[in-house]
């Protein structure tokens, strides 16, 4: 689909759903995105559907089941980090459509919950960037996760109680990139009758986390005791000395890299597609200082 027409196709859906998004505030958010309850502008919507497009246009020449699809939703620039959400985008056999796979929560609350958004409505958020990040599986991965969810695991492995700092591994909680993660674990490990707990026993000796620090005065004066993070989580001695091991977009790059899991990404930019390292958190060529170890965050907002 060239571009043109393609935005056609978008500027059309733009006119009968999304001109809901200008009257109704987006109420679920801070997974990869500020809680913002304000209306999108024409811009924005706009931007939205040109990405869609051209991300469509991509998955169309890969020609592949599933993909995953990073956003930039809050900015961590300041961090050391670039893509902030992360979900699975799955083709219908039937109708050739994608439909993406996600776990948002609801803004202000410690609940989640389990999204499919079409490509537009994906991208179509508060989003610091429409630069997106499109990653491809080996066949295998492909196979095995399309089996997670076609056996319901994918439901199964869903913990609504959400903690934006849940610890990896933690069953009581859970936050959009963990849950992306667990899906993965699954299919890695073949095995879909797993529960949380066993995946985690196989994922934990292989897996590194991104460490998120920080200090005792931030989480009281910062504003850090919200419903959606809850410190508790994690052991005292972790509290205490102030850093905090998440899951991250960026981890779960490295995670892909690392197992031999992915064979390709894209990130899409500025109607650019340009091809990347799998663990690359970032624009290829646009940041030299991107993070390819595990990563000390100063603060996650």
């Amino acid at each position: 689909m060239s571009r043109g027409l393609g935005m056609w196709h978008w500027l059309r859906r733009i006119l009968w759903h999304g001109m809901w998004l200008f009257v109704l505030p987006a109420h679920k958010a801070m997974a990869g995105q500020s809680c913002v309850q304000t209306p999108l502008s024409g811009e924005q919507l706009i931007a939205a559907a040109a990405t869609a497009n051209d991300v469509q246009d991509a998955l169309i020449q890969a020609d592949r089941p599933v993909a995953l699809l990073a956003r930039v939703g809050n900015d961590l620039s300041k961090h050391g980090l670039y893509f902030s959400h992360i979900a699975v985008a799955r083709r219908s056999p039937e109708a050739g459509t994608w439909r993406v796979w996600h776990l948002l929560n609801t803004c202000g609350t410690d609940d989640a919950g389990l999204f499919v958004d079409g490509l537009f409505d994906y991208y179509a958020r508060h989003l610091t960037s429409q630069n997106t990040k499109l990653i491809l599986l080996t066949p295998a991965m492909e196979t095995d996760l399309a089996q997670v969810f076609d056996s319901g695991q994918a439901v199964r492995l869903f913990q609504p109680h959400y903690n934006v700092i849940a610890p990896p591994g933690k069953l009581r909680s859970q936050n959009s990139t963990a849950y992306i993660l667990e899906l993965l674990a699954a299919a890695e490990q073949g095995q879909v009758q797993r529960d949380r707990q066993a995946i985690w026993q196989t994922l934990k000796p292989v897996f590194q986390p991104d460490v998120l620090a920080i200090p005792y005065r931030k989480r009281i004066m910062g504003g850090l005791f919200t419903a959606n993070a809850d410190f508790s989580d994690h052991p005292v001695a972790t509290r205490l000395r102030g850093d905090y091991p998440v899951v991250t977009v960026h981890a779960i790059m490295r995670y892909l890299d690392q197992r031999g899991l992915a064979t390709k990404a894209w990130v899409i930019h500025d109607g650019q597609v340009t091809q990347s390292p799998i663990e690359l958190d970032g624009v290829p060529n646009a940041d030299a200082s991107t993070p390819s170890e595990p990563t000390t965050i100063m603060v996650m907002r």
